[in-house]
């Protein structure tokens, strides 16, 4: 052992360091984590934040794929008219088993489509692999993975348009991740911890110094793994720019080597081939700069609506108005002016980017 830190080494010795220097334990943060109580605090969370009710129900006869998924309702709650109306559906599919989906992600069962009564309601499978069984708990990661896909879901089933090519997340690119990426942010909230954590024994809230220090535990390394975010974005775009009429079999391997050698801290491995186990390179072929891009506009949106009282009724119904009922119906730069104002894309050059201040402001937050 001569001290060189690998790249295989990178996700343990980042963990390690947060634990050690933020004095987390990541089985006690675990215990405050059960399953039911984190579903049962995102229900409250949409409720107070987006004036929706989530309430379980049984299926249909052969409705679900799975003796373990469970069905969810979503009807308006009881602000205004329209009081336990029905508004869509979404599955939870979270335990493991054999030859499942091996990652968690939102599918689309049934769009949104058309307006008044008549309208088709959406339904959506939130599919991911948590612990098993009644007793199990997350981890902070995955409560925070659970809640991106819950952005997903809301986006999906808020979505109020006339045609259903055009509903939720049918939406451009650009804007396609950014209510997933504000859902994050609650998961870092003190006032959202409230709702979502519970000892899983005793009932008892996730102490103050514990969040504390959860938090600081996310101020460690944000810069290491932005990079590595933007790494994955250039490595997609640079690779469907390759001529298909040029392509060999290391065509792919050699652009990856080339943006890590000149984008990232970590050195080039090679014949580990990262670039293999980087899902997003087929399924957002030449988009993934929509997450780096997401983040920039989901850290405006906190800042602006949430940060101050991220339980606001009138900060959910910003975002629900502004944003999630058009689905892709709308322009997305006429989106953003709305909701942030002129300066929140930047348009000096070719296209439009969001102003990257707000995030990285976060970033150096706790500098």
């Amino acid at each position: 052992m001569d001290g060189t830190v690998r790249g295989w080494d990178r996700s343990y010795l980042i963990g390690k360091a947060r634990a050690k220097a933020c004095e987390l334990d990541a089985a006690a943060v675990a215990s405050y984590f059960p399953l039911e109580r984190v579903i049962s605090g995102v229900g409250a969370l949409v409720d107070r934040v987006f004036g929706v009710k989530l309430t379980e129900v049984a299926m249909e006869p052969g409705e679900n794929w799975h003796a373990k998924v469970r069905k969810l309702r979503v009807t308006s709650g009881d602000r205004g008219a329209g009081e336990g109306q029905e508004i869509g559906t979404i599955y939870l599919d979270l335990e493991p088993r054999p030859r499942k989906f091996p990652h968690a992600a939102h599918f689309v069962i049934r769009c949104s489509r058309g307006v008044g009564p008549d309208k088709q309601r959406p339904a959506v499978a939130l599919v991911c692999n948590f612990g098993a069984g009644s007793a199990a708990t997350l981890s902070h990661s995955e409560v925070e993975t659970f809640l991106h896909e819950f952005g997903h879901a809301m986006h999906s089933v808020l979505s109020d348009t006339q045609y259903q090519h055009l509903s939720g997340t049918r939406c451009a690119m650009d804007m396609v991740e950014v209510p997933s990426h504000l859902f994050e942010y609650f998961a870092w909230d003190p006032a959202v911890l409230g709702l979502l954590a519970r000892h899983r024994v005793t009932g008892d809230p996730m102490p103050r110094e514990m969040i504390a220090r959860l938090r600081a535990s996310k101020e460690l390394f944000g810069a290491t793994d932005l990079q590595q975010q933007c790494m994955f974005a250039l490595t997609d775009l640079e690779v469907h720019a390759l001529d298909p009429a040029t392509l060999t079999e290391g065509s792919v391997s050699d652009v990856a080597a080339r943006v890590q050698a000149a984008h990232s801290l970590m050195r080039v491995e090679p014949g580990t081939s990262w670039e293999l186990r980087f899902g997003h390179l087929v399924g957002y072929a030449s988009t993934y700069y929509s997450y780096p891009y997401a983040k920039c506009v989901a850290a405006d949106l906190w800042g602006k609506f949430f940060r101050e009282d991220p339980l606001a009724p009138g900060a959910g119904e910003a975002l629900r108005e502004g944003m999630l009922r058009h689905g892709g119906a709308r322009e997305p730069g006429a989106i953003l002016r709305d909701m942030l104002g002129d300066g929140a894309l930047i348009t000096e050059h070719v296209g439009a980017a969001p102003d990257p201040t707000s995030m990285l402001a976060d970033l150096n937050r706790g500098r």
